[in-house]
């Protein structure tokens, strides 16, 4: 099945949380310096950028001009990443496929990834970040039972950390995840491919969430989900 549909009707399974981010920090950690990465396709950055890029930050940079210098901050992060490994960077509920009967390591569950067309040699930042805005726009399609989302999603990146290698950037690499976390949501509802799920006053809410955490100059990983959680109880 594929996980974006067990999202949609309620389906939390902790597992497969646990196996998302054990995958993803396994992915990131075990092309940490990987030869592949330096030449060849996945050196080459120009479909992430028409596909990713420019229709979610350079669009949401036009719409939002005052979140343009944070924006353009996280574009530079992404074209001249701190730490360089194999990104999917559509690494979202709809391309993960879940059953059951997995590998050793997925316990419970295996997980089939596809759609490889924007991967690339680049920041793991942002595979985590874009995985993190969609649980998270799950979590407001399900107000007011998004706690279970943000709970989950907060142990999806506990068990990334645990799972990923500390030359990663640790700390570092989550604060940065965060800032895509929002920017992504925010290209969501204003960037060129919005999600058919959130009603108008639900895309509100994220619209207000994710300008808050872009605005924050003291935004991390951990205030990311207080961000959320307080324009839930403001609505």
């Amino acid at each position: 099945m594929v996980w974006k549909e067990q999202l949609l009707a309620g389906a939390l399974d902790p597992a497969v949380f646990q196996a998302a981010g054990i995958l993803l920090g396994k992915v990131h950690s075990r092309t940490l310096g990987h030869p592949a990465l330096n030449q060849g396709p996945l050196a080459d950055i120009e479909v992430f950028d028409q596909l990713r890029i420019d229709p979610f930050y350079r669009t949401i940079a036009r719409v939002h001009p005052d979140l343009a210098p944070r924006i353009k901050v996280l574009i530079a992060s992404l074209t001249d990443p701190p730490v360089r490994t194999f990104v999917h960077a559509d690494f979202s509920p709809k391309n993960i496929l879940v059953h059951p009967g997995g590998p050793r390591l997925f316990e419970t569950w295996g997980l089939t990834i596809v759609d490889f067309e924007t991967a690339h040699a680049g920041d793991p930042a942002y595979d985590l970040g874009f995985v993190l805005s969609h649980l998270l726009l799950k979590a407001v399609r399900a107000a007011p039972g998004h706690a279970p989302y943000l709970s989950l999603a907060r142990a999806l990146l506990n068990v990334y950390t645990e799972a990923s290698d500390a030359r990663l950037g640790g700390i570092d690499l989550l604060n940065r995840a965060a800032a895509h976390a929002a920017a992504c949501a925010l290209a969501r509802v204003d960037g060129k491919s919005p999600v058919d799920y959130l009603d108008e006053p639900r895309r509100e809410v994220v619209r207000r969430f994710a300008r808050a955490a872009l605005l924050d100059e003291s935004l991390d990983w951990r205030t990311l989900h207080d961000h959320l959680a307080r324009q839930m109880q403001s609505t």
